[in-house]
């Protein structure tokens, strides 16, 4: 009895594709944007625990210390210990929570109009694998020589670091005539006020590498 092998279905093609406001795909898009920005909450409290460990490691040690020496019985101490971590991570779930909020206000309709109305005549293009949004862009042409002045770029999660963010700068380049740049402005500019600087420097390091990633593009 001989076996039939099936063939693998043919993987989607990855295309660039300009979205105009009545695309299927131009809502799907501007939510990707949108969400990229809610997902700054997570580095933020990464960032809040760990990037700065001379300032949170020595509280949670004399935190341990005390307990183990008060606390006669260790289950108790643990218990303690356990509250004071949940405290520690709803505290930095807190001071993060402003990037939802600035999600959320992108996704309404003052959100919207902010990005789209008026005089504004940004472009939108994405990242299609197969019908799939993975990837988008918002840029503007601006002056006399019609330089991209990007305001959003984003990929998702698990197709990032495979080139989708680069084809997405290589597309804007192209349309452009190879004079683009980012807005001071964009989307992933935004910080919480009441964050201190040493604690967004993992978003400084994102800009550095999507400026050398940009000024790559246009070298090639």
């Amino acid at each position: 009895m001989t076996k039939t092998l099936l063939a693998d279905p043919p993987l989607p093609d990855l295309t660039f594709t300009p979205l105009s406001p009545t695309s299927e795909h131009f809502l799907r898009a501007y939510t990707l944007l949108t969400d990229s920005v809610a997902q700054l909450r997570s580095t933020l409290t990464l960032s809040l625990l760990y990037s700065q460990p001379h300032l949170t490691l020595p509280p949670t040690l004399l935190t341990a210390v005390y307990l183990l020496r008060t606390q006669e019985h260790l289950s108790m101490t643990v218990i303690l210990f356990a509250g004071y971590v949940i405290a520690v991570l709803s505290a930095c779930g807190y001071l993060s929570y402003g990037y939802i909020e600035r999600a959320e206000w992108m996704g309404s309709q003052s959100g919207l109009a902010a990005t789209f109305g008026g005089d504004r005549k940004r472009e939108v293009v994405g990242a299609l694998w197969g019908e799939e949004i993975i990837g988008v862009v918002i840029f503007e042409r601006e002056g006399g020589d019609e330089v991209g002045v990007i305001y959003g770029w984003t990929v998702r999660l698990r197709y990032r670091g495979k080139g989708v963010g680069r084809g997405l700068l290589e597309k804007v380049a192209e349309v452009c005539g190879g004079r683009v740049r980012f807005a001071e402005d964009h989307v992933h500019s935004y910080r919480l006020p009441r964050i201190p600087a040493m604690f967004n420097k993992v978003f400084d390091k994102r800009e550095i590498r999507a400026q050398k990633m940009l000024e790559d593009v246009l070298k090639s």
